[in-house]
């Protein structure tokens, strides 16, 4: 994980408890390793799914405002693990249950979205 990556993931796990007790778990479960950056923000994804009512309109509009930053990132570490990390696990736990991907995909940035609904699509 380069250090755009993890100062993306400090500032995202700022956000919430919730989100940094996510990241926490995920790097204790690696330790003494660092989890790949993908999967670190695949956890985080998951998180955001799983607890979307309760995050709140406000605090999901910053999260995806944030998602949205790292997707356009000009590092392509970043860009990436946010793509096949986070949007991607949002997008496949949302996929799972009907309506649940109409209530998530909405919350998501342009480029965001455009890569949700590719990958739905592939």
């Amino acid at each position: 994980m380069n250090n755009v990556s993890r100062k993306f993931i400090d500032r995202l796990v700022a956000v919430s408890p919730t989100l940094s007790s996510a990241f926490n778990e995920t790097v204790e479960y690696w330790e003494p390793e660092t989890p790949p950056v993908t999967i670190a923000f695949a956890e985080l994804g998951q998180s955001v799914f799983e607890n979307f009512e309760t995050l709140g309109p406000a605090r999901i509009q910053e999260i995806m405002a944030m998602i949205e930053e790292g997707i356009a990132s000009d590092d392509d570490e970043l860009s990436t693990a946010v793509a096949t990390g986070f949007i991607e696990a949002v997008v496949g736990q949302a996929s799972k249950v009907e309506g649940d991907l109409e209530r998530v995909l909405p919350t998501f940035g342009r480029l965001s979205r455009s890569h949700a609904e590719a990958w739905i699509g592939s």
